[in-house]
């Protein structure tokens, strides 16, 4: 039976006794295997053994002593497993060669540990393997010079080839969609659809991996991976166009994403029925960035009370759409001069100045885009935490910030294997993955305070959410 081992050049070795050997050829019937000592090019050993040709690698006999070493070495035997897996890890993860060798060494005898290889050395092993398992292609110059081979073009699903690269525009605004071939077949049923960009481990030569997923049942998968040059309206409406003619029956109910004009520009142009939900993780961020950017983070940090009235700010957002501006009005008269440059951001943003004939201005994002009250009371997602948790796996997966395009693609293809798998637990009548409790019992209690909503306590409705959120 394989028992770990495998040399520098992926072939199969075999421990026996506290000897290695490498194979040297089948017998002439092909119900046996002939073995000889792995050290027989710097030793000269003559050390052979023959093994039974199935995958239980039977002992038969000894063939020849060995006459490299009078007894077997097993810690050797031991540093070139886990030397084995160190090297598989390094082909199969983007993970730091520090990272592998930590995990591969974990609660190793003593007698292994002082025979293994230093740190240097299995570093050198990882990235010899990465670049094997990635030398087809150089990175090109250009997104327009680039060009993929079938190789990159499709991948293995279900014992068969199907197509990886599902669309290219073509040119030096060069803009590519990757994913499964087989979600085209549910994507007439991908009503509620998160979007979300992410950019340190997209590759050097794009400006952001822009991911899409989709609610199913109870779960959310990530369906199309696209590499896009720029972050512009016109290339928002370009992707939507491609996506269009890859799946006709794709027209999301609901498109969840972040606070992004040109996203919802080029959203309102692609899919017109479409309603645009903003989330409400990243109207947090915001608030979090304007705290530290109007110098109020340590003031923040060490005042709980101050704390909780700028949480009380984009509390808001679960207020009944016709009661925002007026529960502001009532909030602005409880908060002090800190408070001003808060304030003067948020109704800028997302409420509408007052112009001096007394009329209100557009903001730059309406109270349909961020409210979140009807979503909670109805258990519609307020917040786009699935396409955070997948940007934060594919990070996890790849290791490394702007690899090249054929690394991120090899570790993309790995990535879309274990949405395979959840994809396929989903069609077997799985439950969905269920939150921490701490989270279930946080949404519980927003839950109820949105059912007793009473404008009239409005302060006290807007710090008891408050105090059931973080900014950080």
């Amino acid at each position: 039976m394989f028992n770990g081992i495998l040399s520098l050049q992926n072939k199969e070795k075999l421990s026996h006794d506290g000897y290695i050997y490498v194979m040297d050829k089948p017998s002439a019937d092909g119900e046996k295997i002939f073995w000889r000592c792995d050290t027989r090019k710097t030793t000269e050993c003559k050390g052979r053994i023959h093994t039974t040709a199935d995958e239980e690698r039977s002992f038969l006999r000894m063939v020849t002593a060995h006459s490299c070493s009078g007894l077997g070495d097993p810690a050797r035997v031991g540093v070139q497993k886990v030397m084995s897996v160190i090297r598989q890890r390094g082909a199969s993860t983007m993970e730091k060669p520090a990272q592998i060798r930590a995990a591969a060494v974990q609660n190793l005898p003593l007698a292994i540990m002082g025979q293994m290889p230093s740190t240097s050395a299995s570093r050198k092993q990882v990235q010899r393997q990465r670049r094997k398992e990635n030398n087809a292609l150089a990175s090109p110059p250009t997104r327009a010079e680039i060009v993929f081979t079938e190789q990159y073009m499709n991948r293995e699903f279900n014992g068969q080839q199907e197509r990886f690269l599902l669309a290219d525009s073509g040119g030096e605004e060069r803009i590519l969609v990757f994913g499964s071939e087989a979600s085209a077949g549910w994507s007439n049923q991908m009503e509620h659809v998160f979007m979300d960009g992410t950019f340190s481990v997209c590759p050097s030569l794009f400006y952001q991996l822009f991911i899409i997923l989709s609610k199913r049942g109870g779960f959310v998968f990530p369906v199309l991976f696209c590499l896009l040059p720029d972050k512009t309206e016109q290339t928002y409406t370009r992707l939507f166009t491609l996506i269009k003619e890859l799946w006709p029956l794709f027209y999301p109910n609901t498109i969840s994403c972040d606070f992004e004009r040109a996203i919802h520009n080029s959203i309102r142009t692609s899919f017109p029925e479409s309603s645009i939900f903003c989330c409400f993780f990243h109207l947090r961020q915001n608030l979090r960035k304007h705290v530290s950017q109007s110098n109020l983070l340590n003031l923040y940090n060490n005042d709980p009370d101050f704390a909780l009235k700028c949480k009380m700010i984009i509390a808001l957002a679960f207020v009944p759409e016709n009661d925002v501006i007026n529960a502001l009005n009532i909030l602005e008269n409880e908060l002090d001069d800190r408070f001003e440059p808060l304030i003067s951001w948020f109704v800028s943003t997302y409420i509408g100045r007052i112009r001096g004939n007394g009329t209100r201005a557009n903001p730059i994002f309406p109270i349909p885009l961020w409210n979140v009250h009807t979503r909670t009371i109805l258990n519609i997602h307020r917040t786009n935490n699935y396409s955070e948790a997948c940007n934060r796996k594919i990070k996890r997966a790849l290791g490394m910030s702007h690899p090249s395009l054929w690394l991120f693609l090899h570790s993309l293809k790995k990535f879309l294997a274990l949405i395979d798998t959840d994809i396929e637990l989903q069609v077997a009548g799985r439950e969905p993955p269920r939150k921490r409790a701490k989270y279930m019992e946080c949404d519980d209690r927003i839950l109820r305070i949105c059912n007793n909503y009473d404008f009239d306590t409005i302060l006290d409705f807007l710090r008891g959410i408050s105090h059931n959120f973080n900014i950080d």
